[in-house]
Order: C-alpha cells, then sequence, then structure tokens
C-alpha cells in the first residue's frame, strides 16, 4: 500500500470547499460529495491539503480531478480530462495547481503531515564551551578549606591568621585544579569547612579565598550545619542509594526541622549565585546536596538562567524514590535546569521513570543522540557520563620527591608479599565485610602466606559519625579474627584520609584491587590504578552494583554476595597478572582520552548547547513554594484582555464562539474512576443563553463527550449549536437535528472494539470507551509503563488489522490513550466545518472566539490562528478578529489565556451585557486595553488554578 498526500495551489470562491474526487473508495468513486476533502495549508499560502495520507494499493495508476463544493452546488476543476499519477514511493506527495495540468510529486522516506505542529527542537552543534565563557560552579564543601593558625599571634601579620589547604578528595580539587589550569574565568561557592560567627572573620576569609583562590564562601551557623547534614546523610544519601531502614530504632521519621534546614541551605546558595550573576555565566550545581538550588535561584533571579546538574552518585529507582515525602519538590527543582547529568543510562533510566511516574512527564530523543524530559513547553536535556580522572595530574603527584620517598618505605616494609590493595569509603554501602569473609576463605584454601591485603577506609563526608564508629569497629574485629586464624598480619587495616601521594603509593604496590561494593555510584580507584601502574596493571576486581564495572571492559566482574565468585576472581588474581591485556589496552587508550578535562568541557558544552531558547519563548514562574517550576511560553502568549475582547465583539456584525465543554463551561473533578464533569454552572447557563438570542451570534459547544451528554447539559437552549465527538456529530438547532461527519462503519468499529477489549484484559487499571462514533483505550490509572507499552502494541495491532479501513478512520494517541475515530474528525477540522456554514448563511465572519482547556483543543487553536494568518476567505477582510484562548496558563498554540474556569465565567457575564448601552463604565472603571502586554518573567500568579 502506498500513503498519498494532496496539494492544490487554488483560489477557490468564497464559502467553497475543495475536494479531490477518483475512482477509489477514499476518494468518492467519483462522487464529488463524497471526495477527500482539503483544507487551507497553515505553511503555503492560497494552497489547500490533506490533513490524513490517503491509502491505496502501490504500483497502480490513480486517476483523479479536483471539485469545489458549494450548499450542496460542485463544479469541477477547469480543466480537461482526468489527472494521473503512479504510486511508485510508499510515500507520496502531490502538488497540483489550478493552473497548470502537471503534477509535481514528492517521494517520501517517512511519514509526513500538514497540520501546523511546534518546531522540533534541534540543537545547534557549532555551540562550544570556551575558556572565555563564564562559570558558576557550586557544592556543598568548597575544593579549600580554611582552618585558623593556632601559632597567630595578636600584632603578627593579618594574612597568616588563616591556612588555606587543598582538601582531600578524588573529584573535587582535581575539578578546581583544572579551572585554574586552564584559565576558566570561575567563581566557585561553597562552605569552608569553617563555622565562623563573627562578622568580620567572615569577611576576612571571604576576601583571602576570593582573591587568592576564586572561591566565595558561605557561612552557616552549626544548628543548620548539623541538621542539614543530618537530612543529607542521614535520609537523601541512604535513598539515592537504594537503602531504605526497617529496623523501628533507624527507620527516618522525615523530620520536618531538618528539610527546612536543608532547604535554608539551598536557599543561601542560591542568593550568593544570584548575587554573583552578571547575565552571561553558565551555572553548574553539584550533587544530592543542592538538588533545590536551580528552583531558588530561578525565583531570585527572575530571568532565564543556562544551569546544569550533574548528581555524582546513583538515582535512586521510583519505588524507593517515591518514600521520600519531599519527592515532587525535590524533581521539579531539578526540572528548573537546562541539563542534568548522570554517571551511568542506569541512573538517567530510574530518574526518567520517577518524572513519568510522580509527574506525569515523558521523555523524548532529539537528533544528535540528545535524550530529554519535555516539561510544560521545555526541552530539559539529560546526559550520561562517567566522570573519569586526570591523567595529567597522576602523573604530576608520581613525579614527585615526597611520593618515591612513600613508595620506597613501602616497598621495603612489604617486600615478597602477594598485595591485594581496598580503598574505600568508611561506611556499610562500601561492602568491606564481604571482601573480608571471602578473603578468609581465600586464606584457608590458598596456603600461601605471601598473600596479604591492605585495607584502607577513608572517612566519609555523607557518613553520620556514629555509624562510622560502629562500622570501624566491627571492621577492626573482623581484620583481628582473620589475623588470629592465620597466625600472621594477613590483613593490615587502618582508617585515614590518604593524600593523592600516599594513595598511589599503595596502588603501585598492589597486585590487585578490589572493590565489593554493595551500592556505588563514583569509583574512581580503578581509573588510578591504571593511570599509577599502566601495562604492568594486574587484575581489577570490582563489584557489579559499582558504576565503574561499566565503565572499564578489563576489570573482573563479581556478585559480592555470591562469595565462591569473589573468591574465584582473588584466586585468579593471585595467579595472573591480567585475564584482558588486549581489554587492558582499551581501558588505557579511554583513561588517556577520556579526562576529567574532557568531562567537563563536553558537560558545559551541552550545558550552553541546552540553553533556554528566549527568541520563541518567554520562561515564567508556575507554581508556588516548593513546586515552582519554569514554563516555556510563546512570546506573544498573553492573558486575555475583556476590554479587547468586547470592543471586537460589540463592532462585529458576524460572531462565531466556540466553547469547550470539560474544564471551561463545566467544571471538572477529580473522582476515583478518573476526570469527570460536574455540568455547567447556572450562571454560565444563563449567560450563555442571553448571548445565544443574538441573532448575529453562533455559539457552539464541541466536546469529545456523546451527544447524550450535551443534550443532558444543555437540554433545548434556544440557539444553541453542538458538537459532541469532537465534530463527529453536529446539531445546528433542534429542529435540523444532529449531522454526521466521517465514516462510522461497523465494520472498522467493532475490529477496533475487539481488539481494544483484549487489551484493557490484560492491562490492570485501563478501561474501553465505546461511543458511537470512535472506541477509545484509556490507561491513565494503570501502571504507567505497562500502560505505554501496551498501548505501542495496540497501535502496532491496530495499523495492522485496520489497513483495509484507513480510508474511513484513523488510529490516534496521546497522554493516557489510544483511540481510533472517524479519518479527518478533530476540533480543528470541525471549527473549520462550523465556520465554513457560518459564512454560506450569514457572509464573512468578523468575530471569532474560541476557548477550550485540554490538548484535544489545540487543534481548534490551530487552525483559528492559521485562518487569521493567513487571512482566510471566510473572514471579513482586514477587520476580523480572532482570540484562541486556553483555560490556564500552560503551554499552548493559542495566543491569550486566562487563568482558570471562573475566568470563563466572568467573560461571559460580560459579553452577556456588552451590547447594553453604558456598560462600558460600568464593566471596566477606569482600566485601558493593552493588548502588548506580555507577562513579567517568573511572575507568580496570585490567583489560585
Amino acid at each position: 500500500m502506498a500513503k498519498v498526500y494532496f496539494r492544490y495551489a487554488t483560489k477557490p470562491a468564497p464559502g467553497e470547499r475543495v475536494l479531490v474526487v477518483g475512482e477509489t473508495f477514499g476518494m468518492g468513486q467519483w462522487k464529488p460529495e463524497r471526495g477527500l476533502e482539503l483544507f487551507p495549508d497553515q505553511h503555503l499560502p492560497e494552497t489547500w491539503s490533506s490533513q490524513a495520507p490517503l491509502l491505496v494499493p502501490a504500483g497502480v495508476e490513480l486517476l483523479y480531478k479536483y471539485v469545489y463544493l458549494s450548499g450542496g452546488m460542485y463544479r469541477w476543476e477547469a480543466r480537461k480530462g482526468n489527472r494521473s499519477v503512479h504510486t511508485e514511493s510508499k510515500m507520496m506527495v502531490i502538488d497540483d495547481s489550478s493552473n497548470s495540468p502537471y503534477s509535481r510529486v514528492t517521494f517520501q522516506d517517512e511519514d509526513i503531515s500538514f497540520v501546523q505542529e511546534e518546531a522540533q527542537t534541534t540543537i545547534d552543534e557549532s555551540i562550544k564551551f570556551t575558556p572565555f565563557d563564564s562559570v558558576i560552579l557550586t557544592s556543598l564543601l568548597l575544593p579549600v578549606k580554611v582552618r585558623r593558625n593556632e601559632e597567630f599571634k595578636s600584632g603578627d601579620d593579618p594574612s597568616q591568621k588563616w591556612i588555606v589547604e587543598e582538601i582531600p578528595g578524588l573529584w573535587l580539587p582535581v575539578l578546581y585544579r583544572i579551572a585554574v589550569k586552564e584559565h576558566i574565568e570561575f567563581r566557585w561557592v561553597g562552605w569552608p569547612h569553617i563555622v565562623l560567627t563573627n562578622e568580620r572573620e567572615q569577611e576576612e576569609v571571604a576576601d583571602l579565598l576570593m582573591k587568592q583562590y576564586n572561591c566565595v564562601p558561605i557561612f552557616f551557623n552549626s544548628e543548620v550545619l548539623d541538621r542539614n547534614f543530618l537530612f543529607c546523610s542521614g535520609i537523601l544519601y541512604k535513598l539515592f542509594h537504594d537503602v531504605i531502614e526497617t529496623q523501628p530504632e533507624s527507620m527516618p521519621q522525615y523530620s520536618q526541622h531538618l528539610w527546612e534546614a536543608y532547604k535554608t541551605v539551598n536557599s543561601q546558595f542560591a542568593d550568593k549565585v544570584a548575587e554573583l550573576y552578571t547575565g552571561r555565566e553558565v551555572i553548574l550545581v553539584h550533587d544530592y546536596q543542592l538538588l533545590l538550588l536551580p528552583s531558588f535561584v530561578s525565583r531570585r533571579r527572575g530571568e532565564t538562567l543556562n544551569i546544569g546538574l550533574y548528581l555524582h552518585c546513583p538515582f535512586p529507582s521510583s519505588e524507593v524514590f517515591r518514600v521520600l515525602p519531599y519527592r515532587e519538590a525535590l524533581l521539579h527543582a531539578m526540572l528548573c535546569c537546562d541539563l542534568i547529568g548522570f554517571h551511568s543510562f542506569e541512573y538517567a533510566r530510574h530518574f526518567i521513570t520517577c518524572c513519568k511516574r510522580m509527574l506525569g512527564v515523558d521523555h523524548v530523543c532529539r537528533p544528535g543522540g540528545y535524550l530529554a524530559l519535555e516539561f510544560y513547553g521545555r526541552n530539559v536535556m539529560l546526559r550520561v557520563g562517567y566522570l573519569a580522572i586526570e591523567p595529567e595530574l597522576v602523573r604530576e603527584v608520581c613525579s614527585e620527591s615526597s611520593y618515591q620517598s612513600i613508595l620506597s618505605e613501602l616497598r621495603r616494609k612489604y617486600e615478597g608479599k602477594k598485595i591485594f590493595v581496598g580503598i574505600d569509603w568508611l561506611q556499610r554501602l562500601s561492602g568491606i565485610a564481604l571482601k573480608l569473609n571471602a578473603f578468609r576463605e581465600l586464606l584457608q584454601k590458598a596456603s600461601d602466606d605471601s598473600i596479604i591485603l591492605i585495607q584502607v577506609c577513608m572517612p566519609t563526608k555523607s557518613t553520620i559519625k556514629e555509624d562510622e564508629r560502629l562500622v570501624e569497629q566491627e571492621l577492626s574485629s573482623m581484620c583481628a579474627d582473620i589475623n588470629r586464624e592465620a597466625s600472621r598480619e594477613a590483613v593490615i587495616f587502618s582508617v585515614e584520609d590518604l593524600d593523592r601521594a600516599h594513595r598511589y603509593a599503595y596502588l603501585e604496590l598492589a597486585d590487585s584491587v578490589v572493590n565489593s561494593s554493595v551500592r556505588e555510584g563514583l569509583c574512581l580507584v580503578p581509573f588510578e590504578y591504571y593511570a599509577v601502574k599502566g601495562e604492568d596493571a594486574g587484575t581489577v576486581i570490582v563489584s557489579e552494583f559499582a558504576g565503574v564495572s561499566r565503565a572499564l571492559c578489563s576489570v573482573i566482574r563479581v556478585n559480592p554476595f555470591e562469595r565462591t565468585a569473589l573468591i574465584s576472581a582473588m584466586s585468579d588474581a593471585v595467579k595472573v597478572r591480567s585475564k584482558f591485556p588486549e581489554a587492558l589496552n582499551r581501558d588505557l587508550g579511554y583513561i588517556r582520552s577520556h579526562t576529567t578535562f574532557k568531562w567537563a568541557h563536553q558537560f558545559l558544552t551541552d550545558l550552553k548547547r541546552a540553553r533556554k531558547d528566549t527568541k520563541r519563548f518567554q520562561f515564567v514562574a508556575h507554581g508556588m513554594g516548593d513546586k515552582l517550576k519554569v514554563i516555556a511560553l510563546h512570546k506573544d502568549f498573553y492573558h486575555l484582555h475583556e476590554e479587547e475582547v468586547v470592543k471586537a465583539y460589540r463592532a462585529a456584525r458576524n460572531r462565531v464562539l466556540l466553547f469547550d465543554n470539560e474544564g471551561t463551561l463545566a467544571t471538572v473533578m477529580k473522582k476515583l474512576s478518573g476526570l469527570k464533569a460536574k455540568g455547567p454552572s447556572a450562571r454560565n447557563l444563563e449567560c450563555l443563553q442571553e448571548i445565544c438570542r443574538e441573532s448575529n451570534n453562533t455559539v457552539f459547544v464541541i466536546t469529545g463527550r456523546e451527544k447524550g451528554v450535551l443534550e443532558e447539559s444543555y437540554g433545548e437552549m434556544e440557539g444553541l449549536c453542538m458538537a459532541a465527538e469532537y465534530g463527529a456529530f453536529m446539531r445546528w438547532s433542534a429542529a435540523e437535528g444532529w449531522r454526521s461527519y466521517g465514516s462510522h462503519s461497523g465494520l472498522w468499529k467493532e475490529t477496533a472494539a475487539e481488539v481494544i477489549r483484549a487489551y484493557v484484559s490484560r492491562t490492570e487499571g485501563s478501561e474501553s470507551a465505546i461511543k458511537e462514533s470512535s472506541v477509545t483505550f484509556q490507561y491513565r490509572n494503570a501502571d504507567p509503563d505497562l500502560g505505554s507499552w501496551q498501548a505501542k502494541e495496540l497501535c502496532s495491532h491496530l495499523d495492522v488489522l485496520l489497513r483495509q479501513f484507513m480510508n474511513e478512520c484513523e488510529i490516534s494517541s496521546g497522554l493516557g490513550y489510544v483511540e481510533v475515530k472517524p479519518r479527518g474528525v478533530n476540533k480543528g477540522t470541525s471549527a473549520y466545518r462550523i465556520m465554513q456554514e457560518v459564512y454560506e448563511r450569514k457572509g464573512p465572519i468578523d468575530f471569532v472566539l474560541g476557548i477550550g482547556d485540554d490538548t484535544s483543543d489545540e487543534e481548534m487553536f490551530k487552525v483559528l490562528r492559521g485562518m487569521k494568518k493567513t487571512e482566510s476567505s471566510l473572514l471579513a477582510p482586514g477587520a476580523a478578529a480572532v482570540f484562541a484562548v486556553t483555560v490556564g496558563r500552560k503551554p499552548s498554540t493559542a495566543s491569550a489565556y486566562v487563568t482558570d474556569d471562573m475566568e470563563v465565567t466572568r467573560l461571559l457575564e460580560v459579553l452577556r451585557t456588552a451590547l447594553k448601552r453604558g456598560s462600558e463604565q460600568r464593566l471596566f472603571p477606569g482600566r485601558k486595553s493593552d493588548r502588548t502586554q506580555t507577562l513579567p518573567a517568573f511572575s507568580i500568579p496570585t490567583t489560585p488554578k
């Protein structure tokens, strides 16, 4: 089969419809009134296009001709004979003109649509981060720490009062050194590792750090710091590592005081960043301690900031993350960023699932391999990239004399030994106990007195000190037992904060490095081991639960809970230096090329590319408190001015008013079974009745509901016209009765209903809705992932089974539903059909108001705006006022918005009295219309939604 689209350049007479008629069933079998209707093209002037493809057999000659239809009368295009084309491709676009007998045929590889859509977001690959760009970096801790000089005395040089040192760490000081070395213009914001309450001392430290280190300190009192630390370490850190305490004494209570301290810390960071921001910097936020910062700083500055967030820890599964009472606040804050980075796709996938399940936000793939979340008109880009090391820095440390002396001493001490080295954080998640148990059995089986394990545990800033103390006692006791059983010092256990020289010396000494972590996001020790040893590197054993296990290919991946596998890997490491020499060479090349600098440069480049598009959109804040979100609205999107509507309404002589029902005229309430309409209020009904009595008004209520719902809600209201099921059925008056549009063939409906019922029976929480013209599979209350998978499979299944009916019906899908309905029936085509008939009855239209609240109304907005833009012949030349209005301030193709359905009622009351003499002063005392007003950036609505 071939899909064929038609485009016809012509100038029909006012009120005429354009159709293409031919020998196939889809083109009416040469009957003009049953032909395929064309609609004004939104992109090409004086061109009429098919909104859906015509499905015909491939490889045949297709005969057709264009016809103009008006008021039951028709006329053929002015040419002799029929037009013909050969269906040589699966996808064809036929361009014809009323002035030419020849057709231009374009072949397409993929499906296309002529319905006006929002332009797809593209990424400008030419944008690069350069040293001339300015960066504001934020992390809870500064890469340098400040301490008092205990030997300082009154009268000494003031510059000697404070001692500033680089902190130990795997990535923080390395990233700082790179920023300094590459001469990047940066400011680093964080806590300087010291509590100062004296304002003069705070100024001294701030001045010292700013002038000499490009660091901007933030000072907190000890109470806020302690509570924030308890929230970050006792709650967030465990939760992000998929740990949920179930013991009564350790089960978290999620204290509001701890949450408020976390907010306070993030708020103070936001104040400082907002103070430093000059309008040209990119802002990079590090790790889970500052997740609220993107939201808070957006609120402070009130402008479009270029913010990126990189998580140095795992992101939990949705089932774990949903335990947190503040889950939505954290997600909303993170989605204020332009770019969010993760170590691995597993963590990004967990984040995507959380957003989908808790916020209803779905992801899309963009050209160039970019992954994004569509969030209120914005694209929040996601990036996956493991943070590596800087080999040049490793070589610098290894060339220092202090390193050589440390290494010489260790070699003398452990000469002749086969050495396993473990360098881990002092916490239970490091899985050190699993490693020690496996090593105990290895000693029992090997009977080799030269095998030893050097286990160094480094204190971590993310673990509560009491927990660290208990872990240290447990591990010390286990090591003592192993040494006692072996009758020698087989395990050398220590707790120390290693600097780089000592860490690299231990790695140089190691025949094998062992990691047995239970859950670990960032693990750089294997990278450092390969950088230190080079081609002489031995076997690296890594837990499959560590992120590094997916970044390197020469390591031995083990499940640390499977003791025999861990013992076997350690036993092989004793016998063979490296099991994968070719893979080792690949890893060495990867480490040399994928440096910390390259990671930072790529991340900052992607951050610049993901910057919000301020040329086409305005970005405003929506929501209150912790759930504030940044949404994107078109530049010309504005709050509807009642004065402007009334002025145009009074001046018009032929008016069309199109209203959605649920959420616009009728209040929508949340029920257990989903959304349910309450019905229009008495005020709305009274206003509508008076508006309908105006002889120059044509008032339509258009809904996706059945005819019975409209009849029950609006009864026999005089002068009110109705369109049910998106316009498949229309009633201009009670006397005329209901007309049907589109094909309501029982064949395709029965087939679709049978297939959908089968999917409903296998999808818990879903349901089917069978209307007179359509059949719907609704899965809003089902599991989001299961419902989405079933919906995609259902679309494929229906596409095969209904292929022979594709000229009559179409398959559409949206958020939470799949629907099979008559082809070409939607609120957009229905609005155009209504205006055509109004034109035929009353002449040119000079006032159009279309208002609705949901996604189905977007088709109507596109048609109304397109008609105004192309100066449709149905509208009065140069004088027509067209208002496409959505309910709620949200991304939309409408040109204006009202805040809620209460404002809709207000608008109805205004229109009801607009034609009465002297009503202007009563309605708008002392107010002036301002059509050009746009929304202030990040304005907070005062009227609750």
